[in-house]
């Protein structure tokens, strides 16, 4: 077994006792959102540092994934699946979308915390049906595209 696959599963044991839960369930979670193979390729960065900085950086990554993934993917189209893939993992997507007035617009985006300023950082977030939250990198605020609205991921 490679120290990175020791480190990974030391890793989901303390981060599952952290959330008072079990392992099964934190991969469970993990798998569902996408965020295994993240979270198994930070061991550069998380067996360095204190295992509170990585939990805390796991919980912002759960968070972030929660907005894209429950309660309104179902309703997801591909094209918009696709992109909250890739606000997740990318610094910066652009990407069109229609607005509720039917005005066309384009977005550049992130979901990747690394790229959104501390004090812009929303802790807490409540599922969405209908909508999808990003980061606007040019509006440098909070925005939100409907379900159904993207046109295109340029």
């Amino acid at each position: 077994m490679t120290k990175e696959m020791e480190f990974f599963i030391f890793l989901i044991e303390q981060y599952a006792f952290y959330r008072k839960t079990t392992a099964d369930v934190v991969m469970c979670e993990l798998e569902m959102l996408n965020l295994t193979e993240f979270v198994y390729e930070m061991y550069e960065i998380y067996h360095i540092e204190d295992l509170t900085n990585a939990f805390e950086d796991i919980d912002k990554r759960i968070n972030l994934a929660k907005i894209c993934y429950y309660d309104g993917i179902l309703e997801m189209s591909e094209l918009e699946k696709e992109l909250c893939r890739r606000l997740l993992e990318e610094g910066e997507v652009v990407f069109r979308f229609e607005k509720r007035n039917g005005d066309i617009r384009d977005a550049r985006g992130t979901l990747n915390f690394r790229y959104i300023p501390p004090k812009k950082f929303l802790q807490t977030h409540l599922p969405i049906t209908t909508f999808v939250r990003y980061y606007d990198l040019d509006k440098e605020d909070w925005r939100a595209f409907s379900i159904g609205s993207v046109l295109d991921v340029i």
